[in-house]
């Protein structure tokens, strides 16, 4: 069977200064018109390797992660895989449709509703408004935008145009998927939704995926491309390439930003800064660890620079091995906040029946503005001391047993 992306020593330079890579395109341009090969050249003065000899085969029902530093040629990869950069030596082929979501403007005109957008891709891809009719009620209502899918698509946030973009990529039915970083500015609830949908149809698809979650890089997918300075490292098993990238990171003395277990750390602040999270006992003292099976206590402050209407927060707990246990959001539980401009915001939390067996924990504050992250960072571990008695695994349920003797 013929794999859907194939590449074969496929290699990409750029040049630093503008000038010298408007001169390379002409000759690119010049040079062949042959759609996905290009001959061996060499490297001209101001020029490097983004991606170099390449070789990479994503068969149908395969997902391969893409992770490296930034810089490392994971963009590059995916828009040669996308087709919208051609490789300078090297063959790349695709077989069948290709989607992908590398960008929020999503090829999208800004001055159109989401609606008259979703028409307008539709056309783009050769279906009629009248047989496009059944699918664009099924996108709608997954992307959930309500009567936002009227609304001028300049107006969407960075969350908005992800839902949108992402519900109408599924209901094409690619043969090639390729998914960038994108993800990270959903909300959880969303993120989760994205990856369901993707485990329901990835059997019959070829799915590229580049995060900076590592964690996610590592449950979702099949093998992992460590990318370094456009050289790839190929990995069969993907926890041995999350240990790798890590590793790496750790040898160059990078800053931590990147968290094993939930990926990149990210803040706008342009909207919010001074954020200061703690785990606190019942008389507002700063504590490390809380008894198991009592209540959890947790203070949330942040300013905000200018107003927020909509504003959510929520502490997200995962085990050591990056899967997410419980999400004590303020959204679920009912709290509207609002706020103005440089005003500074104490949020409270308290987790008044945590069935969560003994244990340390990975703890990450997200902010959010309706379905726009703003911020995103690990804070404190929650400790959770042994109990006297207590049960194996993560969660304690309450249980009742009974017995009978039986004739």
């Amino acid at each position: 069977m013929i794999a859907p992306l194939r590449l074969e020593g496929v290699s990409k330079r750029f040049a630093r200064s503008n000038a010298a890579n408007r001169k390379r395109l002409i000759k690119n341009v010049l040079r062949s018109f042959h759609r996905h090969t290009a001959q061996p050249i060499g490297l001209g003065a101001d020029e490097f390797w983004a991606i170099q000899d390449l070789d990479l085969t994503v068969a149908r029902g395969e997902t391969v992660g893409v992770i490296g530093f930034n810089g490392a040629g994971k963009t590059t990869l995916l828009h040669l895989a996308a087709g919208h950069l051609r490789p300078d030596s090297g063959l790349l082929e695709t077989h069948g449709r290709v989607e992908k979501i590398i960008n929020l403007t999503g090829g999208f005109e800004s001055s159109l509703t989401g609606r008259e957008n979703l028409y307008l891709a539709a056309a783009l891809r050769g279906r009629t408004k009248s047989d496009f009719q059944h699918d664009i009620d099924e996108i709608i209502d997954f992307a959930g935008l309500g009567s936002h899918i009227d609304a001028a698509f300049r107006g969407y946030s960075q969350g908005m145009r992800l839902r949108l973009a992402f519900a109408l990529s599924i209901h094409c039915k690619p043969d090639v998927f390729i998914i960038d970083e994108i993800l990270a500015v959903g909300d959880f609830k969303f993120q989760q939704k994205c990856l369901n949908r993707l485990q329901k149809f990835k059997s019959d698809t070829a799915i590229v995926f580049a995060s900076h979650n590592l964690s996610q890089v590592e449950n979702f997918c099949d093998r992992v491309v460590v990318l370094d300075s456009g050289t790839a490292h190929h990995f069969d098993d993907p926890r041995a390439a999350v240990q790798f990238y890590i590793t790496s990171q750790n040898d160059r003395g990078f800053q931590d930003d990147i968290d094993p277990v939930v990926g990149v750390q990210f803040s706008d602040e342009s909207i919010i800064d001074q954020v200061d999270f703690k785990w606190h006992d019942k008389s507002d003292s700063e504590i490390g660890a809380f008894p198991a099976y009592q209540p959890i206590h947790a203070a949330l402050t942040l300013s905000t620079k200018r107003p927020i209407q909509d504003l959510a927060a929520s502490v997200l707990i995962y085990d050591n091995e990056g899967t997410a246990i419980t999400t004590l959001s303020s959204r679920m539980d009912g709290l509207k906040v609002k706020s103005g401009k440089n005003e500074r915001i104490e949020l409270q939390l308290t987790a008044c029946e945590p069935n969560i067996n003994a244990g340390e924990y990975a703890a990450v504050v997200s902010i959010v503005e309706g379905m726009e992250v703003l911020f995103r960072e690990s804070v404190a571990s929650l400790n959770i001391l042994p109990p006297k008695s207590g049960s194996w695994g993560i969660l304690r349920t309450s249980t009742k047993w009974t017995s009978k003797t039986i004739d």
